[in-house]
């Protein structure tokens, strides 16, 4: 339905000729008998098709901004007069004026480096008590200096029965826009020049204080105090995780703690407790750092695999898209070679189309880059969706086409094989590194893996995992990850 937004949309600007409004262009497809929806908002829905079209596709959408809630074509640009594309500026939180504690990496890598979490959290602790090794500065500024680490407080809140308490982040949050709406169980946030100029603050680096601070602001005068350290976090594989330092504190809520009686802020919904099954069954949703507290909680919390279903047929051909480390590739062969399917690699289409070699025998970064600019060309997409679809016409539609990254390459596939079905597979980051550092057949660093998964190629990928018709979590090896969905699939009817 989103794409039929978009053709309506351009087929409008199209016959009209000049920048319009959500509003009008929905009024004049409406009277043309363009649109039959019937939702309750669809002028709102066809303004955010187009903001995503924009988000995702940037300069390679056929839809530029003129104005605020209002929308020109691209191709414009060039053959109109005073057509001038508008930033939208982004609506986020306001931080400027907050000074954030932060250590440098190198005194991380003098007392151990590590990815994870470490009970063992007293060494890093002492380097706080030594005034001299806190930098003090903006947090826009701590943002753009990677060699620096910004200290957060990060706090499990347990409940009288001994779960914890959980909610999901809501949009007023200076978090990545894909942590929105995942789940937590980590509440707290920065460490501000405030918390470390206290009396209290002095010889931990307003660690308590900042925890103190942050789940009273979270969850509306909440007060507790018996904060107790039971270790630290370090996550190097993104650049959000690089520039953070987490210390990880437990306390105990009231015994009389009902939800129902506490307002929170705005970045903190749905408030609700886990327990360990339910930490279990809801593993898949966490966001990276609760999903490390959730392991040191139970050990085999991950080890599963989650199929979830959201199309009634599945039809041909099966497009699978993962990030790097999901082990898609592999399950993507492994199902050609158990199911008759024929196997279409999307990186051997791109390679064949950039003229280089696949980066299996060169240069990954390289691979990448040369990937990059050739799909965000004019017709970078369209060139790709054509080559794969060429592929489909000689093999037939009993194919699996593995590592389509783009939303646009998917969508212009999607108009040519109307039934394809979608398989998105994700896992945890740090699975993710183990299977990169398996598959490099070397000591792969974690900061070799950050660099590939940030890649701008790389960047579109997680937003398929809202468009999935079937979504897999999958905390096993590929082998049993493969077993179970050749079983899935045995159990779903196929219809080209």
């Amino acid at each position: 339905m989103s794409s039929a937004f978009l053709k309506i949309a351009e087929q409008v600007l199209d016959e009209i000729g000049h920048p319009m409004s959500t509003r009008d262009m929905y009024n004049y497809a409406s009277n043309s008998g363009l649109i039959k929806s019937r939702g309750i908002t669809p002028e709102n829905t066809l303004r955010a098709r187009l903001s995503e079209d924009l988000r995702i596709k940037e300069n390679a959408s056929v839809f530029i901004r003129t104005g605020a809630n209002k929308f020109a074509l691209r191709k414009w640009t060039s053959i109109k007069e005073n057509i001038i594309e508008y930033v939208a500026p982004r609506f986020e939180k306001n931080h400027s004026n907050e000074y954030v504690v932060c250590i440098n990496q190198q005194q991380l890598d003098k007392v151990g480096r590590f990815f994870g979490f470490k009970k063992h959290y007293k060494k890093y602790l002492n380097i706080l008590s030594d005034r001299k090794n806190l930098t003090i500065i903006s947090r826009d500024e701590a943002n753009k200096k990677h060699e620096l680490k910004q200290l957060t407080a990060y706090v499990l809140l347990k409940g009288s029965k001994g779960d914890y308490l959980s909610y999901q982040r809501g949009n007023y949050s200076n978090k990545n826009q894909l942590l929105k709406n995942v789940l937590c169980i980590g509440f707290g946030g920065h460490v501000n020049c405030n918390d470390v100029d206290d009396l209290f603050g002095i010889g931990n680096g307003g660690i308590w204080n900042a925890a103190y601070r942050e789940v009273a602001e979270e969850i509306k005068n909440l007060r507790l105090y018996d904060f107790k350290p039971i270790g630290v976090i370090n996550d190097d594989s993104s650049y959000l995780g690089l520039t953070h330092f987490a210390f990880v504190l437990e306390a105990s809520l009231p015994k009389n703690f009902a939800i129902e009686k506490y307002n929170t802020e705005l970045s903190i919904n749905k408030l609700r407790f886990l327990s360990k099954q339910d930490l279990c069954d809801n593993y898949h949703k966490l966001e990276f750092w609760s999903q490390i507290l959730a392991k040191q909680l139970n050990k085999k919390v991950d080890n599963f695999v989650k199929i979830i279903d959201r199309k009634k047929a599945i039809g041909t051909p099966v497009a699978i898209v993962g990030g790097i480390g999901t082990g898609k590739s592999e399950v993507s062969r492994i199902l050609s070679q158990n199911t008759g399917y024929q196997y279409i690699s999307t990186r051997e289409m791109l390679a064949e189309l950039t003229n280089q070699n696949d980066f299996e025998q060169g240069d990954r970064a390289n691979f990448q880059s040369k990937s990059y600019s050739f799909i965000t060309s004019m017709n970078g997409t369209a060139q790709l969706a054509n080559k794969i679809f060429e592929k489909i016409s000689i093999l037939g539609y009993n194919v699996i086409i593995d590592g389509i990254r783009q939303i646009d390459t998917f969508e212009k596939l999607k108009k040519l094989c109307p039934n394809i079905t979608l398989i998105y597979i994700d896992t945890s980051r740090d699975k993710a590194y183990a299977f990169f550092k398996e598959r490099s057949n070397r000591d792969a660093s974690i900061h070799e893996f950050r660099e590939a998964v940030s890649h701008e190629v790389e960047k579109e990928v997680p937003l398929f995992k809202y468009r999935a018709d079937v979504y897999i979590y999958n905390g096993e090896d590929v082998e049993i990850l493969t077993n179970k969905l050749i079983g899935w699939l045995n159990e779903r009817k196929i219809s080209n």
